[in-house]
């Protein structure tokens, strides 16, 4: 079928919701920890970074964490960025091989619209535009563009053909408690879990608790979910992880001897 045909049939077919940098502050927190992050892993002989967006849908999650990695190395400088050589991986799993093929068709075609934009767009409303992670606010601002659905559009588009072309980003039918993701979720360095936790029965969150419980020290876990349902529902080690400051929601990074306490959690 043409390109236009197929488009209409991806966009009218059923679909979990999604958006571009739906909760924005989590890419601000992820620009923040980057560096560190990199540092970190480089030093444990990690030779690419691995991010897992869990419960992908139609990818938006994925392509927005590869966004906000590959511009945040981009915005270092030369020096930086040379000391800061790690590709990233970013693997989207989705439990429908249906979603799983629109999330792969939508990659290759790029055809993200305002509709995908739609949540940040209302958070940076409700914010004053204090939640925009660095690659969205400072085109914002230098640009001349002040449609802030046109920047973040603009901003995919450019970076799609280069997580094409690096095969940054891929999407693989599994469930979230499969083995093979389970394992995926030990060895990444990033891991986002966003509305989906909620749908998940005790056991099966335990299981996934086990698997966050086994990352490795300096990697990230983030959700939308409050400290107090990430800590009960997963059955985590509290003090194996330090709470990072964030809007709202909850991201933990697995301790390591040289980890810095913080007592609170921003957004609480």
């Amino acid at each position: 079928s043409s390109p236009v045909k197929r488009r209409r049939r991806i966009k009218e077919e059923p679909s979990h919701f999604t958006n571009l940098f739906r909760y924005p502050w989590q890419y601000q927190v992820l620009e923040q920890e980057l560096p560190r992050l990199i540092d970190e892993s480089m030093k444990r002989g990690v030779l690419m970074l691995s991010a897992l967006s869990l419960g992908s849908s139609t990818g938006a999650e994925a392509v927005s964490i590869a966004i906000t990695c590959l511009s945040e190395i981009h915005r270092q400088s030369p020096e930086a960025a040379a000391n800061r050589p790690l590709p990233i991986m970013v693997q989207g799993i989705e439990r429908s091989k249906t979603i799983v093929a629109r999330a792969n068709t939508l990659l290759t075609m790029g055809d993200f619209s305002d509709s995908d934009v739609e949540e940040l767009v209302t958070q940076a409303l409700f914010s004053g535009f204090k939640t925009l992670p660095r690659c969205i606010a400072d085109r914002l601002e230098r640009g001349r563009e002040r449609r802030l659905q046109n920047v973040v559009l603009g901003l995919a588009r450019e970076y799609l053909s280069h997580i094409r072309v690096l095969g940054t980003v891929s999407f693989y039918a599994q469930n979230i408690t499969a083995q093979e993701t389970l394992d995926s979720i030990r060895r990444a360095e990033i891991v986002f879990c966003n509305a989906t936790m909620y749908q998940m029965a005790l056991g099966p969150l335990r299981r996934l608790g086990s698997a966050v419980q086994a990352m490795q020290p300096g990697c990230y876990f983030f959700t939308n979910d409050s400290p107090e349902l990430v800590v009960q529902g997963l059955g985590l080690d509290v003090e194996t992880f330090e709470s990072i400051p964030i809007h709202k929601g909850t991201v933990l990074r697995k301790r390591n001897a040289s980890s810095p306490v913080y007592e609170d959690n921003a957004g609480s």
